[in-house]
């Protein structure tokens, strides 16, 4: 049996949102060699996720990039509200989600960078929920954030490349014992 590590992706709903967390996570992806990417998008009453463009970006990088498996695992996140409700609905849907793939991932990644709010809060629960009650050995939580944003602001997404952004990752296994 092969361990390998599990990189998710919130992806947002916007193609901005999804263009810079594909640019930001294949930086981690290609540094690590790793290729279990599972992409994890918002569903949005505002911004259709199968866009035109957007699909175009996913086809452009899942060409370029053969190490990566290219997953759609939609997850139904309510973007707009933060209640307890959906938070916990959403947390479960990310434990659901990790518990049902493969079990032989000794790490996990959970990049929030473009996560809505619930996102970034389900996933960052999901994350130490999991890591106390599995044999992960780590659940690291990833945020880049683009260096010089005030530069970039007005630029189309595929202008943004990864070298500009900086990385910001916690051991939610640390974190968690301290809880």
């Amino acid at each position: 049996m092969s361990y390998d590590l599990l990189y998710i992706s919130l992806m947002g709903s916007s193609e901005k949102a999804v263009a810079n967390s594909i640019y930001a996570s294949l930086k981690n992806l290609v540094k690590t060699d790793k290729k279990n990417w599972v992409l994890v998008f918002a569903k949005s009453k505002s911004t259709p996720i199968n866009g035109e463009r957007i699909v175009e970006i996913l086809d452009e990088y899942k060409n370029t990039y053969t190490k990566a498996k290219w997953y759609n695992a939609p997850v139904d996140f309510d973007e707009f509200e933060i209640e307890e409700s959906n938070l916990l609905k959403s947390m479960e849907q990310i434990i659901n989600y990790v518990e049902e793939t493969e079990k032989n991932y000794s790490d996990i990644f959970i990049d929030i960078t473009p996560g809505r709010k619930v996102m970034s809060v389900a996933a960052t629960l999901a994350a130490i929920n999991l890591c106390k009650s599995s044999e992960f050995n780590d659940i690291k939580i990833i945020y880049y954030l683009l260096k010089n944003v005030d530069e970039h602001k007005d630029k189309d997404a595929p202008e943004l490349y990864p070298d500009e952004y900086k990385v910001s990752s916690w051991s939610v296994k640390d974190i968690s014992k301290r809880i």
